[in-house]
């Protein structure tokens, strides 16, 4: 009885329609959380570690060292702030 009526009161909630109309869901912020996360780490390794230096130059690719910090690091901040949206909009 009390489970069923809380049910009623939470989906009669503004926001819970609001985030119905507009067709979002709790599922895709779990993702984005878990993409986020993910890309934040690769992108951190990828700054932080030889990873990639070696591989580039194990490829013939080591010119391509110079330019890694222009693609890297905003990688890193874009993959952090997907994380940062997912985890603050996880709960809602």
């Amino acid at each position: 009885m009390i489970k069923s009526a809380l049910i009623t009161t939470m989906s009669s909630h503004p926001v819970y329609k609001q985030r119905e109309q507009i067709g979002v869901k709790k599922s895709s912020h779990n993702k984005l959380l878990k993409v986020g996360i993910i890309g934040t780490i690769v992108a951190a390794l990828c700054c932080f570690t030889p990873v990639l230096v070696v591989l580039l130059g194990a490829l013939g690719l080591a010119s391509l060292v110079t330019y890694l910090d222009f693609f890297l690091i905003p990688t890193l901040i874009i993959f952090a702030g997907m994380a940062f949206y997912g985890f603050v909009n996880m709960n809602k």
